[in-house]
């Protein structure tokens, strides 16, 4: 597998509260960072998206960053899927109560384990998992929003309220016979139309992770932009 990602502050915000996590990696960055993996036969991505509404947005997508990538070798389950999401947020939860002035704080986190024969997609909040093949691009991830208000408030998050709350997490089983696999924060797909993103990705990963930030950039910049693009073994270009 060949995975490409970056991580951009956009143009209106003065912190990058995103986080990428690729396996044990935790990509962050104030400008443009851009990383380029061959991945095995398993592998993790996820972007977290520090709530940028609520204080100390990137202290909770780094904490959460920080238990993904320390616990990404336990994912082969969608029970183990769940029990490290919920650890992140009770980890997120933790720390306010650890450390004055962070009540509140909050993250959405959307990602894909990858297996040689299978996909666990998962999801909490609004970022996002796009599956990508045979000339069709889809959201594989679900919105944590009230029906009928696709621009709302969202419904849930990693932390973001004042008081321990659980999360539902949302996770799915998918065929890996999909071409290319996007995981991004709103930051991306809030500017870029669907019929850009499927266009865009059908170039090399690293191209094509450049051009999708350029294309929100375009659009405006007004959010952190993140994102991870998976070529699965065997996708040509």
């Amino acid at each position: 597998m060949r995975l490409a990602a970056i991580t951009h502050r956009g143009l209106h915000r003065t912190e990058n509260q995103d986080r990428v996590v690729v396996d044990g990696v935790v990509l962050a960055s104030g400008n443009t960072q851009l990383a380029e993996f061959v991945l095995g036969r398993r592998g993790l991505l996820a972007v977290i998206d520090g709530m940028g509404g609520h204080p100390a947005g990137g202290v909770a997508a780094a904490v959460a960053a920080d238990v993904i990538a320390s616990g990404h070798t336990r994912l082969r389950t969608p029970s183990d899927v769940e029990s490290l999401v919920s650890a992140a947020n009770d980890e997120i939860y933790a720390t306010m109560r650890r450390i004055p002035g962070v009540g509140g704080m909050g993250a959405t986190i959307a990602g894909v384990v990858v297996s040689s024969d299978t996909l666990l997609v998962f999801n909490v909040g609004d970022a996002r998992v796009y599956l990508a093949g045979g000339g069709y691009l889809i959201q594989a991830s679900i919105d944590d929003r009230h029906t009928g208000a696709p621009h709302g408030p969202i419904t849930q998050s990693l932390g973001g309220l004042d008081t321990h709350t659980p999360v539902d997490v949302h996770i799915s089983r998918e065929p890996a016979d999909t071409g290319r696999i996007l995981v991004a924060s709103d930051g991306l797909f809030a500017g870029v139309p669907h019929e850009t993103l499927a266009l865009v990705m059908s170039r090399p990963p690293a191209d094509a992770a450049r051009a999708l930030v350029d294309e929100a950039l375009a659009a405006g910049g007004r959010d952190n932009i993140s994102l991870g693009l998976i070529e699965l073994a065997g996708e040509t270009t």
